[in-house]
């Protein structure tokens, strides 16, 4: 468990080497308009689905350790991992990915904005639903992970939330699909 959670930590703090924060609203702009593509590590996925695999398997106490043993850099990757699980679930057709995705936001805990949790949240519904998954069950499972509080509620209740107010575009997002399969756009207000 330690050496699985050192490793997602390593990674993850290797991946935001170099980067620069945005620090204009012009700088945001641009960013949203043209967003950089995202530099794909199978080393980190596969970290982050080994923290999934032990966090699943774990009594309370195991997974309140492996929570608290992330660095800041690993919770957030496990945010991108959530999202980027609920594209790939539709591509492989694979309902293990929507639960690895509903783990990772629990890991991740809605420590950075609960709001970006949401969203995930969203993304990975649609993907269930379009699999034909029991929702609703997926996410009471995942819920039933979380430590009490503002995300395991709303990973509860997201499946019960009007069909209006779960939706993609009450969200900014809609589906697409481009030469590399099924994903998720964001739509922004002045786009």
């Amino acid at each position: 468990m330690n050496d699985a959670i050192a490793d997602l930590n390593n990674l993850a703090a290797d991946s935001v080497k170099g980067q620069v924060p945005l620090r204009t609203t012009e700088e945001l702009r641009a960013f949203f308009k043209n967003p950089p593509r995202r530099q794909y590590s199978v080393a980190l996925e596969e970290a982050i689905t080994a923290v999934v695999k032990i966090f699943e398997a774990a009594d309370q106490n195991n997974r309140r350790a492996i929570a608290s043993g992330l660095s800041s850099h690993a919770r957030h990757r496990l945010l991108g991992y959530a999202a980027d699980m609920a594209v790939l679930a539709v591509r492989r057709q694979s309902r293990a990915l929507i639960e690895h995705g509903l783990t990772a936001l629990v890991i991740e805990g809605g420590t950075r904005d609960l709001r970006d949790s949401i969203v995930a949240l969203a993304k990975l519904y649609n993907s269930a639903v379009k699999l034909g998954m029991n929702a609703k069950k997926a996410f009471e499972v995942a819920a039933a992970l979380a430590e009490p509080g503002m995300l395991r509620t709303e990973i509860h209740e997201f499946p019960l939330r009007r069909p209006e107010d779960r939706s993609l575009k009450f969200f900014g997002w809609i589906e697409e699909t481009t030469e590399e399969g099924f994903r998720y756009k964001q739509v922004l207000p002045w786009s």
